[in-house]
């Protein structure tokens, strides 16, 4: 008789409190990954899209690009696409992401700055192409990367683009 009692009492406890209690928790987790979501910047979330090895698709102004990100910088990612490679500036693309099970790479150390990718592009003297919120994309090679605009060459003579301008940079893949 005391043992049905006591099967009773939990499974009250069970069908009441507890399922209470089961539910405040899930709400607890709910609302603590939503505010983890709610605190996190667009770098992090972008380094974590290159962790997962999720595929992106960055809508920019004139064109999308998309392709399996391998950097994530302080602000701007690169992304991989059969032709070319594209540093897209992470404010200035609506990203949309599709989630890979596997995959991903590791990254550690100091993420650069779009404007030292900017510089590194610089030193190669390969020809690329500037996508801006401006105008047209602008095709040359990048000859000088100052504090607040590059000077890209070419055969309209020399450009001035302000890097605040500057949406991404497509680096065309050597052919093999």
């Amino acid at each position: 008789m005391e043992r049905d009692s006591s099967d009773f009492l939990a499974s009250e406890l069970r069908a009441g409190p507890g399922e209470e209690w089961i539910q405040d928790a899930q709400e607890d987790e709910r609302l603590t990954e939503l505010l983890r979501r709610r605190r996190r910047e667009l770098s992090q979330v972008l380094l974590e899209i290159v962790h997962r090895g999720d595929r992106v698709r960055a809508e920019l102004v004139d064109r999308s690009v998309v392709g399996m990100p391998t950097y994530a910088g302080s602000d701007f990612l690169t992304v991989e696409s059969d032709e070319s490679t594209i540093d897209v500036v992470a404010g200035r693309a609506t990203w949309v992401i599709e989630r890979q099970t596997e995959g991903g790479l590791e990254q550690g150390g100091r993420r650069l700055t779009f404007r030292a990718r900017l510089a590194e592009i610089a030193e190669t003297g390969a020809t690329i192409t500037v996508v801006t919120s401006s105008r047209g994309p602008r095709t040359g090679p990048i000859t000088t990367v100052a504090p607040d605009h590059i000077e890209l060459g070419g055969q309209d003579g020399e450009v001035l683009i302000p890097l605040g301008l500057i949406v991404a940079v497509v680096r065309p893949k050597a052919p093999q």
